[in-house]
């Protein structure tokens, strides 16, 4: 048996991830988010002079390709849903800026936030938190006039806003609440208690959840948007400042502002499931589009930090050359290898005996050599059903070699099912075989969900090596 990994996308999902670079960018940056195109990410900084900046990153080539430069430090950021347009805000004010060309378009003098920004799911309003008042503002996203206004919300540090609801959710940092703003009825509809000091809020990437960080509290609550109840909470060891979903919604990563790290909690248990350390204080995080890296802006270490979610697969590849010895000849019987339980299923034949075994057959070629799994079969036209059960986990790929050994059928050939339980079919090929041919051919399954066996009916003599299995 050999054992190797590889990296493999899987979008949307969260396996092993990694810190692989580290972006140097300006001083002090305090959010960012990324183009819809997934092509470009904004950095805000949070200078301390009167100009502000906004460092414009190049997501392939993981470099600054510009800083665009406004009035005022900025400290808050959004992206339209249709990518052409994005807002940068201060307290009193912020800049609208067209996210092909860069170039800016419209101040919005007067209306801004320290803390939060938001575009409705359609793009036609901006919602605004500020710690002075009004704290909520919503602005017609085309006209950047004021539509509603809210003077009091408990000192919001973040909105999110459902996709698929009308409802706005601002974190009262004063009173340990979400407040739920119908966007519809312009109005707060509910509040919902959740941690001291909630700090920064995201929905998860299905719509199901609210995650919010606690910034005092040292959790992350978990909100069901059907019921607005809170239905979980995981406790993390540090002040945790800003969170994001994954866009499958299985996981969140929160950074921990005090600890230099990023945790992944699963949004099914509410575990901590990984943690990786990242800049200085990072401030902020943001998931690509497609899932495939988290952007953490770190605000005291003028970087941001790079973490590649796609996942490292497992691959082994059973070879048998480390596997003992074994021969099988009754049905129940089973042999085993590192990876495999091997069960002879069923023969046609008991006399002379047909069997299974794990033997050198001197085969020698060039995929099947050495040792390999051989059904023997002294009559012809005979069959025999035989299955190789995963001993550990599931696989999302299996393929393997097999060759004709001293075949004496008239119509060779070989089933094999690639199977989820004992009856569950996810899979299944039919392989004819040319008549003492002494060619290999690969069997693979392709890309396929929770294999957990092979099971195998042959007409005739084969031999099979190297299987290859992509675990999940």
């Amino acid at each position: 048996m050999t054992t190797t990994s590889q990296a493999e996308s899987c979008i949307g999902s969260f396996n092993n991830p990694r810190e692989t670079s580290v972006i140097p960018v300006g001083s002090n940056p305090i959010s960012v988010a990324f183009s819809k195109d997934g092509t470009r990410a904004f950095v805000c900084h949070d200078t301390l002079d009167a100009e502000g900046e906004i460092s414009v990153i190049d997501v392939e080539a993981s470099e600054v390709i510009d800083v665009l430069k406004v009035d005022r430090a900025v400290r808050a950021i959004a992206v339209s849903p249709d990518g052409q347009r994005f807002i940068v805000c201060w307290q009193n004010g912020g800049w609208l800026f067209d996210a092909v060309t860069l170039k800016a378009i419209k101040a919005t003098p007067g209306v801004g936030s320290d803390t939060s920004v938001e575009y409705s799911p359609d793009g036609q309003y901006i919602y605004f938190a500020s710690l002075s008042g009004p704290q909520f503002h919503v602005l017609d996203a085309e006209r950047l006039e004021e539509v509603y206004s809210i003077d009091y919300c408990g000192s919001p540090k973040a909105i999110a806003i459902s996709p698929t609801k009308s409802r706005a959710y601002i974190s009262g940092e004063d009173n340990g609440e979400i407040m739920v703003f119908d966007t519809d009825a312009r109005k707060i509809v509910n509040t919902i208690a959740v941690g001291k000091e909630p700090f920064d809020a995201a929905i998860s990437g299905d719509g199901r959840l609210l995650c919010v960080c606690n910034y005092s509290g040292r959790t992350i609550s978990f909100v069901d948007l059907d019921t607005e109840v809170v239905v979980g909470v995981a406790v993390v060891e540090s002040s945790p400042v800003a969170i994001a979903s994954s866009p499958d919604g299985l996981y969140v990563y929160v950074a921990l502002n005090t600890e230099d790290a990023v945790v992944v909690i699963d949004n099914s248990t509410f575990k901590e499931v990984r943690r990786f350390s990242v800049g200085s204080l990072p401030f902020d995080v943001a998931v690509h589009p497609a899932g495939t890296c988290l952007y953490v802006a770190n605000l005291a270490s003028s970087s941001v930090s790079v973490i590649s979610l796609e996942p490292v697969v497992s691959k082994v590849i059973e070879d048998f050359e480390l596997a003992d010895l074994q021969t099988i000849t009754e049905a129940g019987e089973v042999m085993s290898t590192d990876i495999f339980k091997v069960t002879l299923l069923d023969v046609e034949v008991t006399e002379p005996k047909q069997y299974l075994e794990i033997a050198n057959v001197n085969w020698g070629g060039r995929w099947v050599s050495g040792n390999a799994l051989y059904n023997f079969d002294a009559y012809t036209d005979k069959m025999m059903t035989y299955s190789l059960e995963l001993l550990e986990g599931t696989a999302s790929a299996i393929k393997f070699w097999v060759a004709g050994g001293n075949n004496t059928s008239l119509i060779p050939y070989l089933d094999v099912w690639f199977m989820n339980g004992p009856e569950g079919v996810i899979d299944a090929q039919h392989i004819p075989w040319p008549p003492g041919s002494d060619s290999e051919k690969q069997i693979d399954s392709g890309l396929l969900q929770g294999i957990q066996s092979i099971k195998i009916r042959t007409n005739g003599q084969f031999v099979i090596d190297q299987i290859e299995v992509v675990r999940e």
